[in-house]
């Protein structure tokens, strides 16, 4: 801390002496000793993520280096006075930005930080069982979640109905949680990990339900204290001259009209969501019947996951999938991130340096404190340390790894850079890997990789292949050949919503071990059943049913929380399940009090974290990937508007082309030294983010997905 004190009493004194020191001295002393800060605060956080356990104070150092950037900021700004340098402007102006708290306000909110953040990680909730369940064997677990709901129905008053017990029973369960702990036979789930392992594995309808409101009922007890954090982020933020700090968040992005700018921009992608929506809620009819409503919104339980941002589960469950057949690979850890680093390497990027494989951690081990949620890390040194926190094991791992390696890219390209421009908008950053993963999903890579086999891509014996003979082989190729028996699944259509039976129907298989740990399948749809589908339409179904929620959920959590920290009185949850069912046509599966607080059960929300920038990526993305499939072909980014629709973006392979990777070099060079117009216009001639790169990626799909709702009648909208 002595160090800190120094260098902030140098820069005092240097400030105090300008007119001796050349500005340019002065400015890489400003960033080396900027350097210091980031990097010490860098370690600080790692090592609190790894381990959370750890009580590592850092609003300290974060007190000291606001002080540094304010008083950088007040000398930047005299000098630039004197001084009109474009280069000089740049970095006043990401000195000056931001709010600067003092030490009083970092201890509130780092210990609030901490509260949220703990209960979302290690909160845990358990029930009793009649015998042993192992964790790892979901299907047991549904069942013995379902009895306990059936033996607690009958020791109740029956005056509690439906929906009043799925509360009334998720309470009883927090609160006996440490008297089961202390029984002989128990079962616990333990923060927000293992709800959704649950909300991805069953389609029981009751006991999805419960897990959905347990889950939003244990967050839901933090609600004041997201509020102190909230206002004490808002003051803060006024303090520094902003009108609160939705300002803060959106200035990041360097955007003054975003929230035009995002309407418009859902507005063009909304047909496609109310298509992929009017269809997945048809075939969820299929399965539940009258509980999906044949027009209106989807209950929120009954998506697939835990937050309702992945509706591909339920395409897994009818049609083949990608990552059933990585899974059926037994890859390692280590084969997929050598395939990951070969795809960028290829393009002409860095490959990942020996400290990237030193301190990078892909695995939890016995380390239960860890925040295993994906991320990289620039640890800000002068050596090569950047790392990805990220515990494989999923299945979304061979996309996760393409993703963070993006971030790493990006850091080792302006690593040179001053230390204020280590950075680029987080939209952008978030859109260096998934550009490159549109080209990982391409047939032909997946081919190259052997998910897809030549059958697939090519023509038999001469002549191409029917749609009828493609499409099958397809599946098979895809299909991992899964059991569709599971051992102990509880039989949907015996279950109902008063939970008021003790006969439990299963499935049993003699088998004792699982045989998919991902979802059973004891319930089959037709979904796209009577369909010719190429491998293209398949990949696009799989990625749209992925993606296009998750962009609708970033969009309400940032507009919630811009409108929260605009009229705080309006942060409740009818207002966010309102602005749900407005934007993304879903709803709760019963109407929620104002007890709990329902966002703070999304990641996001409970970390912080900004989500916006992840609606924004999913347009740059595209219009970056257009540009890397043009260069590939022609040389060159920059082509008439003709050519751009004869390119078929979803079998563009960009693998091995340097001209495709030199436009992510030549914008990532820069980090944050420039607006982002600036580097979007120099790398690939665009200006603007728009939806024409994503809508022509999607036009193949949309142009099936709407002959689809007209041949089965189904509609749309809610």
């Amino acid at each position: 801390m002595e160090a800190i004190k120094i260098l902030l009493f140098i820069l005092l004194i240097d400030s105090s002496q300008s007119k001796s020191i050349a500005i340019e001295d002065y400015v890489k002393k400003l960033n080396k000793d900027y350097a210091y800060f980031r990097s010490t605060i860098a370690e600080m956080s790692w090592n609190s993520t790894v381990n959370s356990s750890l009580a590592i104070d850092n609003n300290m150092m974060l007190a000291d280096l606001g002080k540094l950037e304010k008083i950088a900021c007040n000398y930047l700004t005299m000098l630039f006075g004197e001084n009109c340098f474009e280069d000089l402007m740049r970095q006043t102006y990401l000195f000056c930005r931001g709010p600067k708290y003092d030490i009083k306000e970092l201890r509130t909110a780092s210990r609030l930080f901490r509260e949220i953040e703990t209960e979302f990680t290690s909160s845990e909730m358990c029930i009793p069982t009649e015998q042993h369940t192992p964790k790892d064997n979901l299907t047991q677990v549904v069942s013995d979640i379902y009895y306990f709901l059936s033996k607690l129905r009958h020791a109740t008053d029956k005056a509690i109905v439906k929906d009043n017990y799925y509360v009334y029973s998720a309470r009883f369960a927090i609160y006996k949680t440490a008297e089961f702990k202390a029984s002989e036979n128990y079962i616990c789930l333990k923060g927000y990990e293992d709800f959704q392992k649950i909300m991805k594995f069953t389609k029981d309808r009751v006991v999805l339900k419960w897990v959905w409101i347990a889950w939003r009922e244990i967050m839901g007890s933090l609600k004041s204290s997201v509020v102190m954090l909230n206002n004490v982020l808002n003051l803060a933020a006024k303090q520094s001259g902003y009108k609160d700090h939705g300002s803060v968040w959106r200035e990041e992005l360097e955007m003054p009209d975003i929230r035009i700018k995002v309407k418009e921009l859902l507005a063009k992608i909304k047909p496609l969501y109310s298509l992929i929506h009017g269809v997945l809620r048809y075939h969820l009819r299929e399965v539940y019947g009258g509980f999906v409503p044949e027009k209106g919104p989807i209950p929120a339980h009954l998506l697939g996951s835990l937050w309702g941002n992945d509706w591909s589960v339920w395409l897994k469950r009818f049609a083949p999938h990608i990552a059933k057949k990585i899974k059926k690979k037994n890859w390692t850890t280590q084969h997929k991130l050598i395939l990951a680093q070969d795809m960028y390497y290829s393009m002409g990027l860095h490959g990942m340096s020996e400290k990237f494989w030193k301190n990078s951690i892909f695995e939890r081990g016995n380390n239960t404190n860890m925040d295993c949620f994906g991320s990289a890390v620039d640890m800000y040194k002068n050596n090569n340390d950047f790392r990805i926190l990220y515990c494989t094991g999923g299945e979304d791992d061979f996309h996760v790894l393409h993703h963070e390696m993006g971030h790493i890219e990006y850091f080792m390209y302006y690593a040179d850079q001053p230390t204020i421009y280590r950075s680029g908008n987080s939209a952008f950053h978030e859109s260096i890997g998934e550009a490159v993963y549109l080209g990982v999903q391409t047939p032909q890579h997946l081919n190259r990789i052997g998910l897809i086999d030549d059958r697939s891509l090519f023509a038999t014996d001469g002549k191409p292949m029917t749609d009828t003979e493609l499409y099958k082989h397809a599946w098979d190729d895809f299909s991992t050949g899964t059991e569709e028996n599971t051992k102990a699944t509880t039989d949907i259509s015996h279950t109902t919503d008063d939970v008021d039976t003790d006969n439990v129907t299963t499935t049993n298989n003699d088998n004792n071990e699982e045989t998919d740990d991902e979802f059973d399948e004891t319930v089959k749809s037709t979904m796209f059943k009577d369909e010719s589908l190429s491998i293209d339409m398949i990949i696009l179904l799989q990625r749209a049913f992925k993606r296009l929620p998750a962009m609708t959920l970033a969009l309400v959590l940032d507009e919630f929380r811009w409108r929260y920290f605009e009229d705080g009185y309006k942060f409740t949850n009818f207002e966010f399940w309102k602005l749900v069912k407005d934007l993304q046509g879903i709803e709760p599966p019963m109407t929620r009090d104002e007890e709990g607080f329902d966002p703070l059960a999304y990641y996001y929300v409970a970390h912080n974290i900004p989500t916006i920038r992840y609606f924004l990526s999913e347009f740059i993305q595209h219009q970056l990937f257009e540009k890397m499939c043009i260069a590939s072909i022609h040389g060159s980014p920059l082509v008439s508007e003709k050519v751009l629709n004869k390119i078929k973006m979803t079998r563009c392979d960009v693998y091995g082309s340097k001209t495709a990777g030199n436009v992510l070099i030549q914008f990532m060079t820069p980090g944050n030294s420039k607006h982002w117009r600036q580097l979007l216009k120099a790398s690939t001639g665009l200006e603007e983010v728009t939806a024409d790169s994503f809508l022509r990626y999607y036009d193949p799909l949309i142009k099936f997905l709407w002959e689809y709702v007209e041949k089965h009648k189904i509609p749309i909208g809610w």
